[in-house]
């Protein structure tokens, strides 16, 4: 038994624990809010539940793709349009000009966002949709709730510190955004401030950063002074989420004053990635550029704007 998008009916779940106690069969759930499953759900369904989340292909998998069609495909071009369009399979599929999978991005995006503007009962969409673009603008980069609403009051905006905690939750429920916490190596400690935000998708950076907003106010980030900073913010979201495919739980590192840009934890390895992206894609200059010296056994990995091609994270 098959039910997609389980969250625009009421009391799903009542029918579900109805067809599993009732028949000997399997039943496939979807949904494109991540709030929908919850661990209640879960466990009101069962030892058997599995739950998953489905991301769209990294760039090893994108060039598995690749491979299979006929001619050289070339890693070091192939990136260039990763990091822009995303790796969702309309984006890559070649089938479509970068701007239009950009602009199918878009609505695909604009359809969720709305979604959850009507499911949450939001009452200011302009000031949610505000919100979104704020953390895309500080992609990669130590975010504050609070002080985002500050900023948001300054530049004219009404909003209190409540709803922009509920806005970026709401934004994480849609499955649109994904936090990354700070890890604090020496400590063995996940900290409670200072975390960052990253997109699902490297296309959701490029397909919102053609779209000028001058009442956004864009703090600590290099380029124009208002939208995306593309490419470091590209590169590291797609480490981030390169990560999160292979089944690591990502953290962004800290040893003292320094920064590691990604931690990763997995069942048998411990790794790090230190400055990410160098050259023309650095915009952390409080990064090292070389290898740190760890007293816990991480296996390390760098990756350059040089090598940024070859980028996959093998477990």
């Amino acid at each position: 038994i098959f039910l997609d998008e389980v969250g625009y009916v009421s009391d799903w779940e009542k029918v579900v624990f109805s067809l599993s106690n009732d028949y000997i069969t399997d039943i496939y759930i979807s949904s494109s809010e991540t709030n929908t499953f919850s661990d209640e759900i879960v466990h009101g369904l069962g030892s058997e539940c599995i739950r998953f989340e489905i991301l769209s292909f990294n760039f090893s998998e994108l060039m598995q793709m690749r491979s299979q069609r006929p001619g050289r495909v070339i890693a070091s071009e192939e990136i260039n349009s990763f990091l822009s369009v995303g790796g969702l399979p309309f984006a890559i599929a070649d089938s479509f000009p970068a701007d239009s999978s950009l602009a199918m991005l878009r609505d695909i995006v604009n359809s969720v966002l709305l979604s959850g503007i009507m499911s949450e009962g939001i009452r200011k969409p302009q000031l949610f949709l505000l919100v979104f673009r704020y953390i895309l603008a500080h992609t990669g980069a130590d975010f504050s709730a609070l002080t985002m609403a500050k900023e948001l009051r300054a530049s004219g905006e009404k909003i209190d510190n409540e709803t922009a905690y509920s806005y970026i939750k709401c934004l994480e429920s849609l499955g649109i955004i994904r936090r990354c916490p700070r890890f604090d190596i020496k400590k063995n400690e996940i900290l409670k401030t200072k975390e960052l935000f990253y997109p699902t998708d490297n296309g959701i950076l490029q397909a919102f950063s053609t779209i000028p907003s001058a009442a956004l106010p864009v703090s600590g980030t290099s380029g124009a002074q208002y939208g995306l900073p593309v490419n470091p913010s590209s590169a590291k979201t797609a480490v981030f989420n390169d990560l999160r495919s292979k089944g690591y739980t990502v953290y962004s590192g800290l040893i003292k004053k320094d920064m590691v840009d990604f931690v990763g934890f997995s069942a048998d390895i411990e790794l790090y990635i230190y400055p990410v992206i160098s050259g023309q894609y650095s915009n952390s200059p409080s990064v090292r550029t070389s290898p740190f010296t760890l007293s816990r056994n991480f296996s390390q990995r760098g990756i350059t704007s040089s090598t940024v091609h070859s980028l996959s994270i093998h477990s």
